[in-house]
């Protein structure tokens, strides 16, 4: 059987603030999932930033912020992405996350079993 990641299109949404690195923060929508990470203006859902699960090399909650550190293949340098809300909100944002990275992994590691078995 053919697994697509097109099965699994289970995504959790966020309400946030975005901390720009001028200090000044943005109403933002998180959307979390297999997919990936994306953020969109609050009001007019217009897309921000975009990342593959890839692109995300680390994260860490910090209080009320959530740290991410992304690097896609144009960046140089890792970046960071802060982002702001209650305990709750970040909190359950950092169980998506992770649950996605650990599925994906899973899922990855099941068509790579698949492959090596039909290569055998």
């Amino acid at each position: 059987p053919i697994m697509g990641s097109e099965m699994f299109t289970s995504t959790s949404k966020f309400r946030v603030n975005l901390l720009h690195s001028d200090g000044r923060t943005e109403r933002v929508s998180v959307q979390i999932g297999l997919d990936g990470l994306k953020v969109t203006e609050a009001n007019s859902g217009r897309a921000m930033r975009s990342y593959e699960l890839s692109h995300i090399s680390r994260w860490q909650s910090r209080g009320n912020d959530l740290l991410l550190y992304t690097r896609t293949p144009v960046d140089l340098e890792e970046r960071r992405l802060t982002l702001q809300g209650d305990e709750h909100t970040i909190r359950s944002a950092l169980d998506t996350l992770t649950c996605s990275c650990m599925q994906l992994a899973e899922l990855l590691q099941s068509k790579q079993s698949t492959v090596d078995q039909e290569t055998a």
